[in-house]
């Protein structure tokens, strides 16, 4: 009866990714098995691949940085070989193939929409259904006859192994936090140590978060260039419209700055910055900067009064929290309901005073 279950259920499923990353380049050729031909995959990372790395890292086709579904061969596996899980974000899948150098395996990408393994497990794409969909359509039983299926371990928070291992015959197990690890995780029996269950946030892994977070984040110095024209357009005593633009280019320069500080030092500075909360490290970092910038401000020539430099201050010191808080959605110190309790509480607080910073500017601009 469990092995016609089994067999009937076929979860409900999206359509598959399109403009998903050509592959061409790592195809090495095809392997033959029970119900057809297999790529197979080359596991060195090459040149275009860096590229594509770098520009993810920096925001760039972010959302749309996806390979297509499917099992793929790595080495020359067998039917005693193998399966392992990932998703089909083109990061994590070149992680992951790069990792099995040197083995014989068979990798089953699943559709995740283009998502990380832990932020998919989140938000329920990288999951059982999905899981068992993959295996059905793609004919993994019939291939992998050791039934043996290796899941990662991020993405044990979205499925529901009992259910994958009823209704595909495999058995789960889930491996080490890290791709690179797996090589270890296989020679050590499927046995993972303490180190390969731990999921660290060092240094190093925070640097590479930084350039996308100051591409995301710099839509605001926009935004603060398009205030301080208008800021300067009142009582505005330079001769031409070159002057005041010019002006408001300076006057824009400590917000740049500010930005800068928030998207590199913040993650850089995390564990240095007092305070449990992303939101009152932001404001300790934010205070700091902001009363350093405030003694050079007259280099900027934009505050000749008190309202006007408190109103700089509030708005740097804001803005520095808000991209602090905004993110606690790239780290792995927090968990789902603190970020909503969190966001709830002091976004609505950095918003008043940055309105208030505004009105400031604003007033002492016309005193």
């Amino acid at each position: 009866m469990s092995q016609l279950r089994k067999h009937k259920y076929i979860p409900p499923h999206t359509t598959d990714p399109e403009n998903v990353e050509s592959l061409e380049h790592i195809f090495d050729g095809e392997i033959e098995t029970a119900i057809g031909p297999v790529k197979k995959i080359s596991t060195s990372i090459f040149p275009n691949d860096k590229l594509g790395t770098i520009a993810v890292r920096c925001g760039i086709k972010r959302d749309s940085y996806k390979v297509a579904p499917g099992i793929y061969a790595v080495g020359n596996p067998n039917d005693a070989s193998p399966m392992l899980v990932t998703c089909n974000y083109k990061l994590t899948f070149d992680a992951v193939r790069h990792s099995l150098s040197g083995l014989d395996a068979w990798l089953l990408v699943i559709n995740t929409r283009g998502v990380n393994v832990w932020c998919a497990a989140g938000k329920g794409s990288f999951g059982g259904d999905e899981i068992i969909y993959r295996v059905h359509k793609t004919g993994a039983a019939k291939i992998v006859k050791s039934k043996l299926m290796i899941l990662p371990q991020l993405g044990a928070p979205g499925v529901n192994s009992k259910k994958v291992e009823k209704y595909t015959g495999f058995k789960v197990i889930f491996g080490p936090v890290r791709a690179s690890d797996i090589k270890e995780f296989l020679a050590n029996g499927l046995k993972a140590d303490k180190h390969m269950r731990t999921a660290t946030f060092g240094f190093q892994e925070r640097l590479v978060l930084t350039p996308v977070e100051f591409v995301q984040n710099s839509k605001f110095i926009g935004y603060y260039l398009f205030m301080f024209i208008v800021l300067n357009y009142i009582g505005n005593d330079a001769e031409s419209l070159p002057g005041y633009l010019g002006l408001s280019l300076l006057n824009t320069i400590p917000y740049s700055l500010t930005v800068a500080t928030a998207a590199f030092g913040f993650p850089l500075l995390l564990p240095a910055l007092p305070f449990r909360s992303f939101s009152a490290k932001g404001i300790v970092l934010g205070a700091i900067f902001s009363a350093i910038i405030a003694g050079k401000m007259n280099m900027f020539a934009y505050a000749d009064n008190l309202p006007t430099l408190l109103g700089n201050m509030l708005m740097m010191t804001s803005t520095i929290a808000f991209i602090g808080l905004n993110f606690t959605g790239s780290s792995n110190v927090t968990s789902l309901s603190g970020v909503q309790k969190e966001t709830m509480l002091y976004a609505p607080i950095f918003a008043v005073c940055a309105l208030l910073g505004v009105c400031l500017l604003f007033f002492g601009r016309l005193l």
